[in-house]
């Protein structure tokens, strides 16, 4: 089966191509990094198809598009995986930052899942891996928070468009675990991530047991898939009792800073 996945090369990628891996899949490796791209090939076997390059890019979608022209993949499973980190106050963060987030966070997924549809049928995956941050939107992480929220709407939307064609459209939304999603942080939420930091350290899971989690739970046909226990938890509290939960995060917040 063909699988393809961004962010090949980050910690959840990486577990990710290693799942699928095992499961006998061709994987279509797409990042920015085409040396640690070679290299996740090679552990893999050395067999799969590489694509180094940034999804703002156009040109790297256009490559894309070739390579499907060419081989005409038909997806099992399609995993919009990139993605970078952003924090610091609502008033100091400029309209570049905004866009960057949106570009990688939101429009790379928009773009690929719809130069990907021809390719995918009855039975195939589309996995969005969003963030708890879509649910939760915490403090000091607006552009991301919005960029991620806006990934969980799309992926709804096509959950409805796409059911007639038989694709199951899932959205992951992992809390903190340990990945070198801070790497990515813009100066501003450089400046606050210490608390972002320490509670990945203190994680329940690692990014193997979230990349076995969410495949497990998007075989089952679960939509959102919050791989932390506590996530759940946190999502019935906002649900139910917004209130509850709106004191909560403040109260988190607060032991943060």
């Amino acid at each position: 089966m063909d699988v393809l996945l961004t962010g090949a090369s980050g910690g959840l990628g990486i577990e990710l191509a290693k799942a699928f891996a095992k499961r006998g899949a061709r994987l279509w490796l797409l990042d920015r990094d085409p040396a640690a791209l070679e290299q996740l090939n090679q552990q893999l076997g050395g067999s799969h198809q590489l694509l180094a390059g940034d999804l703002t890019d156009r040109d790297t979608l256009a490559r894309l598009e070739a390579l499907c022209q060419q081989q005409q993949p038909q997806f099992a499973w399609v995993l919009n995986n990139a993605g970078v980190a952003s924090g610091g106050l609502f008033e100091s963060l400029p309209d570049s930052e905004w866009q960057r987030c949106l570009d990688i966070n939101l429009m790379a997924s928009v773009r690929l899942s719809r130069l990907v549809s021809p390719f995918l049928g009855k039975g195939s995956y589309l996995i969005n891996i969003v963030s708890m941050a879509a649910v939760a939107n915490a403090p000091y992480m607006a552009a991301y928070n919005v960029s991620k929220a806006a990934l969980l709407s799309l992926s709804e939307t096509l959950r409805f468009e796409w059911r007639p064609r038989g694709i199951q459209v899932s959205a992951v939304c992992p809390a903190f675990f340990q990945t070198p999603l801070l790497d990515s942080l813009n100066a501003q939420g450089k400046a606050i991530a210490a608390p972002a930091g320490k509670m990945m350290q203190r994680s329940e899971l690692s990014a193997a047991d979230v990349a076995d989690y969410l495949i497990e739970h998007a075989i089952a046909g679960e939509f959102l898939i919050l791989p932390h226990k506590k996530s759940r938890q946190a999502w019935r509290v906002k649900r139910w009792l917004p209130n509850l939960f709106f004191k909560q995060v403040l109260q988190q917040t607060v032991k943060g800073h």
